[in-house]
């Protein structure tokens, strides 16, 4: 039977999805924003998905004022369309809706009966602040750029785990039960972004066009942590009673100690250190009938790119990067650790330093080590993408995202996606309509539309503005000043 839970009683949710917490308090990138990324007037935006994009196409100043996007995704639990924006006051115009509010009320959760053996969570919530992109000529462009960032994720998610998790630890089914994980990973970051993007044409001829660009980015870590399966085994007796059995897993903290009033001063305070990069190349096919560069050559090097190839494709590295937190942070690992815990669940009342030092009282010293600092590594992903031109406005883009995070060390994680994304694009009006695959299983339709300097849209509509059960949502707005260098005929001086 599947059972109803508020969001505001369970204590493990505030982890998995403080990302969204953070980046929402501080007033504020969905995972992929496919419909913000692939379209050759995307200019900064275009660095998220493959840094060779910034050359060779249509823009040639483009200023970033604001952006901001949050998203939410998994495969454990549910709720209706009042769970984002409050849509529960127009329910009466929303055709087929699953739940009445007299069943569901806003903020409710639902937990499927089916609960899949590798679960996964993944969150986040982003500004992209003030950034700026320049083009030396037709081929040589330089970006620099700024961003406030945050994500967190669960992976491998056992079905005993989300259980915990969601009704805590007396609930009747987990009683009497041995608790273990199968390298169940949750983390959870925020930092801010400074980066410096430079993107070249490495080789042009009269049939094709290769790119390569790279991303360097400093980072300033803000809060950060994780909890680490490497073989927690336990029995959960009453749920006030636990038994350590030989346990194996680490946790880290950075952050607020006093976690129940926490001020953006509090969660903004740097208390770590990184470094990123991005790497991008791209290979374009030109066509000699459409209205580019082959076409109008002038002077000046100024020409229309945007409609001069046939097709292009091209591969990236994502957020190769790490943090190193050592301020007001701790980490600690557990070996082999056993111990009889009675009203255990009391400890996860506590703020962090507090459980950590509970742990330290219950469990050996002999079987903990522990330190002050914890590196903590980045959502990197490998991205393959395939843009093809149908006609002079309308396009068919292709991309994969798999995340390469490494399982033994303490990472985040991105979501794996595969998305097609036809779009109709003009210089000042863009309409996208991604179709999306989550984790390779769970497909979604969005729709994202660009109409001169603002970009708004949703990689998870349906969901997002109440047409479907919601197990995630997604949204993102941009607000931009570009310049497009149009193709422009001039004398022959020769």
């Amino acid at each position: 039977m599947e059972r109803k839970i508020n969001l505001h009683n369970k204590f493990l949710i505030p982890i998995l999805l403080s990302g969204i917490v953070i980046g929402l308090f501080a007033k504020v990138e969905a995972q992929n924003q496919f419909g913000l990324v692939t379209g050759n007037y995307s200019g900064l935006n275009s660095l998220k998905i493959n840094p060779a994009n910034i050359c060779y196409q249509p823009i040639s100043l483009d200023l970033n004022i604001i952006g901001g996007n949050a998203n939410i995704n998994n495969n454990h639990f549910y709720t209706t369309p009042t769970f984002l924006f409050g849509y529960d006051s127009i329910a009466p115009i929303i055709a087929n809706r699953k739940f009445s509010e007299s069943t569901v009320t806003k903020y409710d959760f639902i937990i499927r009966d089916d609960l899949q053996s590798k679960g996964y969570a993944f969150a986040g919530a982003n500004i992209m602040g003030p950034s700026l992109l320049l083009s030396l000529s037709t081929k040589r462009t330089i970006a620099f750029t700024t961003a406030l960032r945050s994500h967190a994720s669960g992976t491998n998610v056992s079905g005993s785990t989300a259980l915990a998790l969601f009704e805590g630890p007396t609930y009747s089914k987990l009683q009497n039960t041995n608790m273990q994980m199968q390298k169940t990973k949750l983390s959870f970051a925020s930092w801010f972004e400074m980066g410096l993007s430079y993107a070249q044409v490495v080789s042009e001829n009269l049939k094709y066009v290769h790119r390569i660009g790279g991303s360097l980015k400093m980072l300033l870590g803000t809060t950060g942590g994780y909890i680490y399966d490497k073989g927690f085994n336990a029995y959960n007796e009453t749920g006030q009673d636990l038994q350590l059995k030989n346990a194996n897993f680490s946790y880290a903290y950075a952050g607020p100690d006093n976690t129940s009033e926490i001020t953006s001063n509090q969660l903004l305070s740097i208390r770590g250190m990184g470094a990123s990069i991005d790497l991008g190349y791209s290979i374009q096919q030109k066509d000699k009938n459409s209205r580019g560069r082959n076409v109008c050559p002038n002077l000046f090097g100024y020409t229309d790119v945007s409609c001069g190839y046939k097709w292009k494709a091209g591969i990236s590295l994502l957020d190769i990067g790490a943090i190193k937190y050592y301020n007001n942070s701790f980490a600690t690992d557990i070996y082999g650790g056993n111990s009889d815990w009675n009203n255990w669940g009391s400890v996860l009342k506590l703020n962090p330093r507090q459980i950590d030092s509970a742990f330290k009282t219950k469990i050996s010293s002999t079987n903990i080590s522990s330190c002050e600092s914890f590196w903590l590594i980045l959502p990197g992903a490998i991205s393959a993408q395939f843009d093809y031109r149908i006609s002079e406005s309308i396009y068919l883009n292709s991309t994969i995202v798999q995340r390469i995070t490494p399982s033994f060390s303490p990472s985040l994680a991105r979501m794996n996606s595969i998305a097609i994304i036809p779009r109709f694009e003009k210089e000042n009006v863009e309409v996208s309509i991604p179709l999306v695959l989550n984790e390779y299983k769970s497909p979604n339709m969005g729709l994202a539309f660009r109409f001169k300097y603002i970009l708004v849209g949703s990689d998870r509509f349906g969901e997002t503005f109440g047409f479907k059960t919601m197990y995630g949502a997604d949204f993102y707005v941009v607000l931009r000043y570009c310049i497009s260098e149009r193709c422009k005929k001039v004398r022959n001086v020769f």
